[in-house]
């Protein structure tokens, strides 16, 4: 058996750390006021923007994470079961909510005896194997499953032991929950009680974990399993630990956050006619009188419509003005191109807005172009290389705006360029194999390597971002890990002698394959 290690060298791109919410929106002014007036006069505009929007994001894979140990309910709360049985499936479970698991939708649950929940309704009534075979994820395990916590248990009537479920809260944040009460391990006289958790709109799974003790010696299966897997069982998640083996833990939890792509709403936003003035999440609104907006997300989660909904009402009148400012203005700047992108993250207020005025009660955004000044928004975060213009929107406490201009002279100091780079590996499978990083970022570079002054390895985007030099580890990497599909990423971040850098990830990935 031979095992292939491919290495890649890639563009490193910043990635947005994922977590969804399930709140009410607000609808405010750029200013953050729940409630706006504008004296402009006819033909004037005020920037309505929607702030608390709630995230989610498919479900088609997942983060894990570790927090802080908290019952949602206590675990003798719910409809019981009445689950006098050991082995077995329960019946058909409608859920409150549709809920999605590993790209899929389901609306019914079945329940196992031995602490977990499948979406596969064919189980419904039959027998549950205790017996834990395999390390998750595995085609030998119970398919379309969370484990929390899967074990050999035993319930009675007679010793207070039962599985109870129930929902809490209202739509679209409602919580499906499954309580697993004082369950007996079997053969011993140990019980075990855990929660699962269901979440919808954000479709997050949680798993509680009151206590979970060893299983004693006279127990015949004594494997135990925290995690989730999907129909097919070739794609799952457990902690750290917590996969099939035996031990024991007690107040834990975990959360699993769904992290496919962003489920991006429909925004609509109408006036007090019903008309839509708008479909953006920050739009310029004119009335001709004192008007009502309501603004309207519309997320299509789990084959089914959830809709967000806040209002703002505006003031009108004729009586005031436009803020006095200075324009065209001009400023220089020289910096480095970190990433060797053309752009820049830049601080327009600080370097940009005491040029334009002095007044601090007013707002200030900026723009590549007149219409999109015109039209406000987020505006700008960023700056990139040349002599361009931009323009300035500055709006007064009364909503009035005035348009400025701002001659932009940029000039980057010299970028590092690198390409990506793809090696491939192939070593005795029985071994551990070592590869020295220092000895391949040189065909990476198109930059000579006399202008580099440092070259340094992460773990971590952020850590080699900062850079986090106590987190940097050694060119030399030992590769250990056993199994079918290993990877390993680093960072690789070069920097000359200005100070500028450029980041590149190193995307290792073994494989083992019979020869």
């Amino acid at each position: 058996m031979k095992k292939n290690i491919i290495l890649l060298f890639l563009l490193a791109f910043g990635q947005i750390l994922q977590s969804q919410s399930c709140s009410n929106i607000t609808a405010t002014d750029i200013f953050g006021n729940t409630s706006a007036s504008i004296s402009c006069g006819s033909g004037a505009c005020v920037e309505l923007t929607t702030s608390n929007i709630p995230t989610t994001y498919l479900t088609t894979s997942y983060n894990l994470e570790s927090q802080n140990y908290s019952p949602i309910i206590p675990f003798n709360q719910g409809t019981p079961l009445n689950a006098n049985s050991d082995d077995t499936f329960s019946d058909i479970i409608p859920l409150p909510f549709n809920f999605c698991f590993y790209g899929a939708t389901y609306s019914n649950i079945v329940i196992s005896t031995n602490g977990f929940i499948t979406f596969d309704t064919k189980q419904a009534g039959l027998a549950s194997n205790p017996n834990i075979l395999e390390n998750n994820p595995s085609p030998l395990l119970p398919q379309n499953s969370i484990f929390g916590v899967m074990q050999d248990l035993i319930f009675s009537t007679t010793s207070g032991s039962d599985i109870y479920y129930s929902v809490i809260g209202s739509a679209p944040c409602r919580k499906f929950i499954i309580n697993f009460h004082k369950a007996r391990i079997a053969g011993c006289t140990e019980t075990s009680s855990s929660q699962i958790v269901l979440s919808e709109f954000s479709n997050e799974i949680e798993i509680n974990v009151e206590n979970k003790v060893l299983p004693c010696s006279a127990s015949k299966f004594k494997e135990s399993l925290i995690g989730i897997m999907n129909s097919a069982g070739d794609s799952g998640l457990s902690p750290p630990d917590r996969n099939t083996g035996i031990w024991q833990s007690g107040n834990e939890s975990w959360k699993f956050l769904p992290s496919g792509a962003l489920v991006k709403p429909a925004i609509t936003w109408r006036n007090a006619s019903n008309q839509i003035v708008g479909n953006t999440a920050t739009i310029n609104a004119c009335p001709t009188k004192s008007e009502k907006y309501t603004v309207i997300l519309d997320y299509l989660v789990c084959d089914k419509s959830f809709k967000i909904s806040d209002d703002i009402d505006i003031t009108y009148n004729q009586t005031g003005s436009a803020p006095v400012i200075n324009s065209p203005v001009s400023f220089t700047t020289t910096l480095c191109d970190n990433n060797a992108d053309n752009t820049e993250l830049f601080d327009w207020q600080t370097n940009i807005s005491q040029l334009i005025t002095s007044d601090p009660t007013v707002n200030i955004r900026y723009y590549n172009s007149l219409s999109a000044a015109e039209n406000g928004g987020a505006g700008l975060a960023s700056i990139r290389g040349g002599k361009y213009q931009v323009y300035a929107r500055v709006t007064g406490q009364n909503g009035c705006y005035i348009i400025g201009i701002v001659n932009m002279t940029v000039n980057f100091l010299e970028k590092i360029e690198a390409n990506d780079i793809k090696k491939l590996y192939c070593f005795d499978g029985q071994e551990d194999f070592e590869v020295d990083l220092d000895t391949i970022y040189p065909e990476m570079l198109i930059t000579p390597r006399s202008k580099i002054k440092k070259v340094s390895y992460y773990l971590t985007l952020e850590d080699a971002t900062i850079p986090n030099e106590s987190a940097s580890v050694p060119a030399k990497q030992l590769l250990t890990e056993d199994g079918n599909v290993v990877t390993y990423v680093y960072y690789v971040r070069f920097e000359n002698f200005d100070g500028c850098f450029t980041i590149r990830k190193n995307y290792n990935r073994t494989e083992k394959s019979h020869h």
